[in-house]
């Protein structure tokens, strides 16, 4: 009887879990606001028929998003949980936390970016001779960069940086 006590464990696991993600995206804004984007996209990507190994790019950014959300509010639920007043500890844990959504969410669009450019430009019937979709996720790390560094010369320095290198990537491109 003791594998029908694991069974019963096992079951319990599974439950609690649910019930996690259940408080989350009940009680969750940023959580709502993920489902809903992940479910356009989904359906983006089956109506420009994605290949099969760009979707599980998508999939995976979608998860990855999802997954840091629920670990966010975990940390967040775990701080308020240890002090009710402002502390500046508490809000580092609580920032930083957050700053791992925020990074996910970039994440998930470079990869959006990377896989829906091209059909899009097909749609449109646009096709371009150099690769567009570098090009727009080097200025979205540009700006990232420049925003985390607060300094604006840094995002100058890395657009001409990133300028030189998308002229060599076009011109390696196009032979």
């Amino acid at each position: 009887m003791k594998w029908l006590h694991d069974i019963k464990r096992i079951y319990q696991s599974f439950k609690y879990a649910f019930e996690g993600i259940s408080y989350v995206i009940a009680t969750e804004r940023n959580m709502k606001v993920h489902i809903s984007v992940a479910l356009m996209v989904l359906i983006l990507s089956f109506l420009l028929d994605i290949p099969r190994y760009q979707l599980l790019l998508v999939f995976f950014s979608i998860v990855f998003v999802m997954c840091m959300e629920l670990i966010n509010t975990a940390l967040e639920k775990v701080v308020d949980l240890t002090t009710k007043e402002f502390h500046p500890i508490a809000k580092i844990a609580k920032d930083v936390a957050a700053g791992a959504v925020l990074f996910a969410a970039i994440f998930a669009f470079m990869i959006g970016v990377y896989v829906f450019t091209d059909p899009f430009l097909a749609l449109l019937k646009l096709q371009p001779s150099f690769p567009i979709d570098r090009i727009i996720i080097v200025i979205m790390l540009s700006l990232l960069i420049a925003f985390i560094l607060k300094r604006v010369n840094y995002f100058m320095i890395f657009i001409v940086i990133a300028t030189l290198l998308m002229i060599m990537s076009i011109m390696m491109y196009n032979n």
